[in-house]
């Protein structure tokens, strides 16, 4: 707080709550590092703009970077949240016991299991802007495959803007009830509908393998055994 020149007019127990926040401590760290990350994306644009023989726009080009990297920094933010609103409901006594050691660490991992199940899914749908594919045999060759698979998902959705440059695809959530596929409109204009079908084939195979379950195990089980 005395850093930031609060120290002239928020009250010491004001600076005490800031000084021990993990929240506004993870985002003074995570600053700097979010500001070169920009900085590095501009000359990646012009370098994206020629392999792809296709000019984009700057600002749409980092739009989509900043959408698609910061999310993973805004859920450690939200874990970070998570943990300064315990030190809020339960009496620091609680913390200083190691007896409750054991239930805090359980809630933080709780936490992190619904935010991986149910969090994660649904705002990268919205945070990357995700929209129903357009009508055509595009759309009903990948629902047929879909259903000769035996994969079950929400949706086959449109990833990014078409003047974004993006020409990727992905599976996002473990189980089918918040389970979708994204293909970006660069991807299905660069390739045939063959190619397409074979892409969305590849993404639907780490879905009926459980490799999303793997990972999402992995990542909270690393995650929470950081923060116990």
């Amino acid at each position: 707080p005395e850093w930031l020149g609060l120290a002239d007019w928020a009250s010491p127990q004001t600076r005490d709550t800031l000084a021990q926040s993990k929240f506004f401590g993870e985002l003074l760290g995570l600053g700097p590092f979010l500001g070169a990350m920009v900085v590095g994306w501009i000359p990646r644009h012009r370098l994206a703009g020629s392999l792809a023989r296709r000019r984009t726009s700057l600002r749409s080009f980092l739009a989509l970077e900043m959408r698609m990297n910061f999310l993973p920094c805004l859920m450690w933010l939200a874990i970070a949240l998570f943990q300064d609103f315990e030190v809020l409901v339960f009496p620091g006594e609680l913390f200083a016991d190691m007896r409750y050691s054991g239930l805090l660490a359980a809630l933080n991992i709780l936490f992190l299991f619904l935010m991986a199940l149910v969090l994660v899914p649904w705002s990268v749908v919205r945070f990357w802007r995700c929209q129903p594919l357009p009508e055509g045999e595009l759309k009903e060759r990948l629902l047929a495959l879909q259903g000769r698979s035996g994969v079950k998902t929400r949706a086959i959705l449109s990833w990014g803007a078409k003047d974004s440059g993006l020409a990727n695809a992905c599976v996002l959530g473990p189980w089918a009830s918040m389970r979708y596929i994204l293909i970006s409109p660069g991807l299905m204009d660069m390739l045939s509908l063959d190619e397409c079908e074979a892409v969305i084939a590849h993404e639907l195979g780490h879905a009926r393998h459980g490799h999303l379950s793997i990972l999402m195990a992995l990542l909270v089980g690393a995650l929470s055994t950081g923060m116990a």
